[in-house]
């Protein structure tokens, strides 16, 4: 019995010295926090302030970083909690990224992709994909379809599953397809047809099938582009296409060959176009649209 109750003190007053030091440890957190508040300029900062500053630090990939533990946002997530919280409060920080997913299951970067969007909460978000997109990554960008602003592709997708996968994006302003597989020109009109906020729209793919096209009316669209990918130009969506308020048409050397153009600008008839040629070719068809009062030529080297 004296052994029993000597192991029952013993255990008690251990219990009481674990909770000594975590108050001790608690007590130094709280002392470091104090200290980085006086020495930590940023700490002196409003937090609006202190978030374009975090802004400087994204890195400068053509305006689509990836995420990447040694640089921002990932980096300064781990200097201090309070920088932390101030990263975690600014949803703008989180808006701008590419995801690359060419793993042989892009399933196991769904969580990974769901925690950074959330911490856009609201925000205008500006998405690039590249690699395979399957049924976890669609539904956790699905979630965030509201705030979705630009969309860049360069994926491929199973037969059907563009529409799936994008049919929701009603606030979407920019949409490039690029190097895109497994998607049809009817597919890309239906899309633009069901997005009437777009401005922008970039098409190229290596093989880009005719599906079942439906002709497509867009009062919105004011930027086109359309190039060529492995000898394969999508010129053909011209045939169906009609953008009264277009203003810059981008189309690669083989594109502009095609007849397609004509008809298009004929029956679109923008009233100010800028054309940018890829290659030396020139249009022969300008002269067909009805009430052009601008136009600008330009032939040189096009990249997407």
């Amino acid at each position: 019995n004296e052994l029993l109750q000597r192991i029952e003190e013993l255990s008690l007053t251990i219990a009481q010295q674990k909770e000594i030091l975590r108050n001790l440890e608690t007590s130094r957190s709280d002392a470091r926090m104090a200290l980085n508040a006086v020495s930590d300029p940023v700490a002196r900062l409003p937090v609006e302030v202190a978030s374009n500053v975090f802004t400087l630090c994204l890195p400068d990939d053509q305006g689509y970083p990836q995420p990447d533990p040694q640089t921002a946002p990932l980096l300064l997530l781990r200097i201090s909690r309070l920088w932390r919280d101030i990263m975690l409060s600014s949803p703008s920080l989180w808006a701008t990224v590419h995801f690359d997913l060419r793993a042989q299951d892009s399933s196991e970067y769904a969580p990974g992709v769901a925690a950074w969007l959330g911490r856009t909460r609201d925000a205008p978000l500006n998405l690039h994909l590249s690699g395979s997109i399957s049924d976890p990554i669609t539904t956790v960008i699905e979630q965030h379809a509201p705030q979705m602003q630009t969309l860049k592709l360069r994926t491929w997708f199973n037969e059907g599953q563009l529409l799936e996968y994008m049919a929701p994006f009603a606030s979407l302003r920019v949409l490039k397809l690029f190097g895109t597989r497994g998607i049809t020109i009817s597919e890309c009109l239906q899309y633009l047809d069901s997005a009437p906020r777009l401005d922008e729209l970039g098409i190229g793919s290596d093989y880009l099938p005719m599906g079942d096209p439906i002709p497509v009316l867009h009062t919105s669209l004011r930027t086109l582009q359309l190039w060529e990918e492995s000898d394969c130009c999508p010129s053909l969506i011209l045939k169906y296409l009609t953008l009264p308020a277009l203003e810059h048409l981008v189309i690669s050397q083989s594109c502009g060959a095609d007849g397609n153009v004509s008809g298009f600008l004929a029956r679109s008839s923008p009233p100010r176009l800028r054309i940018h040629i890829g290659g030396e070719r020139k249009l022969q068809h300008l002269g067909l649209v009805p009430g052009l009062s601008a136009i600008t030529v330009q032939c040189t080297h096009f990249e997407p």
